[in-house]
């Protein structure tokens, strides 16, 4: 029995040491999982490049945006030194001047406009009718603009005309008073 033993050891210690290499069968891939697998590849491949591609596009974005914020900043500070500066020159201080009392000016028109559409809306509600002539004193003072006076004058125009003629002359002798 010993002698069996040891034959069969010295042949199977010839077949692992012997050059002729045997396929191992487990390893076998047969050509359709080749394919697929090539396939999931190449797909995995594009899906890497187009994360790639938008992440260059987020990144170049993102150092725009910060450029920008940076010379908005730096726009800020150059203008706040400069304003900050106590070298105002006369004429600097008579534009502002200016300025200012052009703003102020456009304020009181704005406010004049706004009280006057007011007093057409409430005579329009109340069915009392604002006088033609009392409109074309307003706008040949300059009082209106903006084509305000055009609206009011359009209002009155295709007013509905349910009142009486003599409330129409009470209604426009109150007015000139």
């Amino acid at each position: 029995m010993a002698a069996a033993r040891f034959q069969r050891n010295q042949r199977l210690l010839c077949e692992i040491f012997n050059e002729v290499c045997i396929p191992d069968l487990r390893s076998n891939v047969n050509v359709d999982r080749i394919l697929t697998l090539r396939r999931q590849v190449d797909a995995l491949k594009t899906h890497r490049e187009t994360f790639e591609k938008d992440l260059n596009e987020l990144e170049e974005k993102h150092a725009e945006k910060k450029r920008k914020f940076i010379e908005a900043n730096e726009k800020f500070h150059n203008e706040y030194a400069e304003a900050s500066s106590t070298d105002l020159s006369r004429e600097k201080i008579e534009e502002i001047l200016q300025k200012y009392e052009a703003m102020e000016k456009l304020q009181k028109e704005k406010q004049l406009l706004l009280q006057q559409q007011q007093a057409a809306a409430a005579a329009a509600i109340s069915g009392q009718q604002i006088p033609t002539d009392r409109l074309g004193a307003v706008v040949g003072r300059g009082e209106a603009t903006n084509g305000v006076v055009q609206q009011l004058v359009h209002q009155i125009q295709h007013q509905p005309h349910t009142s009486t003629s003599s409330q129409r002359e009470s209604t426009s002798m109150s007015a000139l008073r």
